[in-house]
């Protein structure tokens, strides 16, 4: 039986919650999070979010700051999914050769 690895379901689990937060599955005051994450939609409807600079490591391991490089990284597709197990499932086969699972 195979299991993916801690690290892949923490960086599975950032990127979900972060897609759920962009296309207002919470429902969460936009000023809250709109601070931390201001993402830009461009002419191609592709999602960037923009990093904001921070001083010290604590503020650079917040959840705002941790996903940035993530969801930028993903390829179009999967950051345009239509719904939340779409995402999941197109992150999913993205990172296919990134789960390094172990064997019991």
């Amino acid at each position: 039986m195979e299991f993916p690895s801690l690290a892949y379901r923490r960086v599975r689990g950032d990127a979900i919650e972060v897609y759920k937060y962009l296309h207002g599955i919470y429902s969460v005051d936009s000023s809250i999070y709109s601070d931390c994450m201001n993402h830009q939609v461009c002419q191609l409807e592709t999602l960037k979010l923009a990093k904001r600079s921070s001083r010290t490591p604590l503020r650079q391991n917040f959840f705002s700051n941790r996903v940035v490089n993530l969801l930028n990284n993903l390829p179009e597709e999967v950051v345009m999914a239509p719904s939340v197990n779409c995402f999941k499932a197109r992150s999913d086969r993205y990172y296919a050769d990134n789960r390094y699972s172990v064997v019991w």
